[in-house]
């Protein structure tokens, strides 16, 4: 039962995560078809290629089994990092607007997969601690 809420719970941070992987390789096709490459641009693609990898986290930590927490870590990090990126970068009140979850449609896409990847992270740095207090 707790490996199929579990398997539950990470789905459903895919889930929204890949309508925003699927956005992410758009803006990644239209800068790299664009004309010019502007500073704007590039931290657009690197937001995106964190986001991808941040969804590649997600994924490997739904088969957690089969990767140590060293090679998921990494992966959720930048998942977190891009959503972090983006938010520094949006307009004034967007902090608040995560925080006051005004549109819940829009939090569920925007911010679920990155609370699922924090919760993805805390249960493996405590599945390592315990591995290392019973070794």
């Amino acid at each position: 039962m707790k490996s199929r809420i579990k398997v539950a719970f990470i789905l459903s941070g895919i889930l929204p995560a890949s309508v925003l992987v699927i956005m992410s390789l758009l803006i990644i096709i239209q800068i790299i078809i664009g004309d010019r490459f502007s500073t704007e641009e590039a931290l657009a693609l690197f937001i995106c290629i964190l986001g991808i990898l941040g969804y590649i986290g997600l994924f490997r930590l739904l088969s957690s089994h089969r990767y140590s927490s060293i090679g998921i870590i990494p992966f959720l990090l930048c998942g977190i990092f891009s959503f972090v990126i983006f938010n520094f970068n949006g307009p004034d009140n967007t902090w608040e607007w995560v925080f006051t979850m005004q549109e819940p449609g829009e939090w569920f896409i925007l911010v679920w997969p990155t609370v699922v990847g924090i919760v993805g992270i805390i249960g493996l740095l405590i599945k390592e601690w315990i591995l290392k207090k019973g070794a």
